[in-house]
């Protein structure tokens, strides 16, 4: 797929490097320096406290049709990447864009000999709660009752989609995912199994991210506000 129809589809256009400071427009150029920099790519294993973000979800967001913890917590990190835009540039062919409409993907493990499968939710930004449940709900539960074989969508898609895996039987406090030959400058997340510490509720959290468009410093940020989504405030 050409980058054009990629911007067609995704609602990407070149990024306005003008707009930027001074940082932000060295750093897109800096971390993509193969003779400073091997690889941009940085990742973090998180432990986040879910206390208040079970509560919130028990009391005002359960009842929906389709509804699961899981699908809440995806739902509150789209909106917490909808507030930090560098989540979606995206690095093509030498080239820095913003996408406003990228799709989310992630894997669903089916069992048997196929084991996974994929699943590509287009649209999936400013859903009202009970639709975005639904549509999460019945992609899950279509791959699962159909066993459709698998099928992997085409790299120029998965390569710039928002990634978040989950591994709900997986306690890890530390975890790494595999290097693409080209990067784009996506993040991606993965959930971990929840468990009970202190008489809190926790998930481990793994993010591998881009240092040419995201940092330490702006990831802290985005916890901060997805902490504040999940909570409902």
């Amino acid at each position: 797929m050409s980058i054009q129809s990629l911007l067609n589809r995704f609602a990407g256009e070149p990024l306005d490097e003008q707009a930027l400071s001074a940082y932000e427009s060295w750093a897109l150029r800096h971390f993509y320096n193969r003779s400073e920099v091997a690889d941009p790519q940085l990742e973090m294993t998180l432990q986040l406290d879910l206390a208040a973000a079970e509560s919130a979800f028990r009391s005002a967001y359960a009842g929906a049709p389709g509804a699961s913890l899981t699908a809440y917590l995806y739902w509150r990190l789209l909106q917490a990447l909808e507030l930090h835009p560098c989540f979606t540039w995206r690095r093509l062919d030498s080239r820095w864009y913003a996408f406003n409409n990228l799709p989310l993907y992630f894997p669903v493990a089916v069992g048997g000999r196929e084991r996974f499968n994929d699943v590509l939710l287009e649209s999936p930004f400013g859903l009202d709660w009970p639709i975005f449940c639904l549509r999460y709900h019945d992609a899950i539960a279509s791959v699962l009752q159909l066993r459709i074989p698998f099928d992997p969508i085409g790299s120029a898609v998965w390569d710039i989609a928002i990634f978040i895996g989950n591994l709900p039987n997986l306690q890890f406090t530390a975890f790494s995912i595999h290097r693409q030959t080209v990067s784009t400058g996506r993040p991606a997340f993965y959930f971990g199994k929840r468990y009970h510490a202190g008489g809190s509720l926790y998930l481990p959290l793994y993010v591998q991210f881009d240092h040419a468009n995201t940092d330490p410093y702006v990831l802290n940020l985005f916890l901060e506000d997805y902490q504040r989504l999940l909570a409902g405030r």
